[in-house]
């Protein structure tokens, strides 16, 4: 990672909006929608010419979601899908000084995630969870897709790669170990996962990367509780603790 940090920046969001949608099956729908709102970014660190944005914004979305899981924590089977349309319809404009030609007016984004669980023998969960998106436009860093996360190369740091397209994938398997007493929780599972993928502006440029990833999940009673360390192949790793669904 020969990336220069260049800024850092406090991007605060106000925003109502409306939903509309059906239920096409009883674990799917769809839905389409529009928020308005109130944009303001500013350089919390860094280089001071760097330009900011402040002003209104629109947005329309279009989303599909199914959900065939059959636990929140780990599932035995099923699958579980969200994929999501997204243009910008209009954004606060850069500072006439600004060096970028990058705009998020008229930018349309979508991505796709989905996470399949099978059993394998006795207490045991292979899965694959993978996700994908693309840009029509060229959004500003703030918009791109960011990778660098639990299940989405877990070694890097919160968004340390971005890119206007993005794809990764994961393997593993998680094995149940104990269980926990009723009035704490549930299972205890200990598992490993290879992690694949990469964040880009050019597919001919991008940097594809794998870490290898392993670690504890127990379903309690304040959530899916996950202990975890992920590993680069090329160097770097970081560990976490995270409450809250992981797939």
């Amino acid at each position: 990672m020969d990336d220069v940090v260049a800024a850092r920046y406090d991007e605060t969001r106000a925003r109502v909006g409306f939903n509309a949608g059906i239920n096409l099956t009883t674990v799917s729908d769809l839905r389409v929608g529009m928020s308005f709102g109130h944009l303001d970014t500013s350089i919390q660190a860094g280089d001071p010419q760097l330009p900011e944005l402040t002003g209104q914004e629109t947005r329309a979305r279009l989303q599909f979601r199914t959900d065939g899981h059959d636990s929140p924590v780990v599932p035995s089977r099923g699958l579980r899908a969200v994929a999501a349309v997204d243009h910008i319809l209009s954004a606060p404009d850069l500072p006439p000084t600004s060096l970028t030609t990058r705009s998020n007016a008229g930018v349309t984004q979508a991505e796709a995630r989905a996470s399949s669980f099978w059993s394998l023998g006795r207490g045991g969960r292979t899965f694959l969870v993978g996700g994908a998106g693309t840009s029509w436009g060229h959004p500003l860093p703030t918009e791109q897709f960011e990778l660098g996360s639990p299940l989405r190369l877990g070694a890097l740091d919160v968004g340390e790669l971005r890119g206007d397209h993005y794809g990764v994938l994961t393997a593993g398997y998680m094995h149940g170990i104990m269980r926990l007493p009723d009035f704490v929780g549930g299972t205890v599972w200990f598992g490993g996962w290879l992690e694949n993928g990469s964040a880009f502006n050019d597919i001919d440029t991008a940097k594809w990367q794998t870490n290898v990833s392993s670690g504890v999940l127990a379903d309690t009673l304040v959530g899916p509780t996950l202990l975890a360390a992920s590993f680069d192949v090329r160097g770097g790793w970081r560990y976490y603790i995270g409450v809250g669904r992981l797939f």
